[in-house]
């Protein structure tokens, strides 16, 4: 039986996740980790509405573990950080100005996650 992801991507991900809140003792990089190692069919889908109903200020990053999806729009700019971006989603955040990062150069910015909040 196959256990684990098979992305080495992703590894690299989880692993700095859970080194991260080992080391500095944020628990917000642990439950990151447990979200991406879920099997893909269980694995986080966010549309757009999701994530601007929920959307934080502009000093408060959003995560995403997993993927964000195109439906609905997004009114105000912000910050997230996710696994994975449909294509239709990226160009509706760029248009309206978010500011999309990879999730471990937000862990490498933020070690203690204050200020992150995780959208499921």
């Amino acid at each position: 039986m196959r256990r684990g992801t098979e992305i080495p991507e992703l590894k690299k991900i989880i692993a700095l996740c859970e080194d991260t809140a080992r080391k500095s003792g944020a628990p917000i990089w642990a439950r990151v980790a447990v979200l991406l190692s879920k099997p893909k069919r269980r694995r986080v889908e966010v549309n757009l509405n999701t994530l601007a109903k929920h959307a934080p200020s502009a000093k408060v990053a959003a995560v995403v573990p997993g993927k964000i999806l195109s439906l609905g729009k997004i009114g105000k700019p912000f910050t997230v950080a996710a696994f994975r971006i449909s294509k239709p989603a990226r160009e509706k955040m760029d248009a309206a100005k978010c500011k999309i990062i990879p999730i471990t150069e937000l862990i490498e910015k933020n070690p203690k996650g204050s200020g992150v909040v995780i959208i499921t």
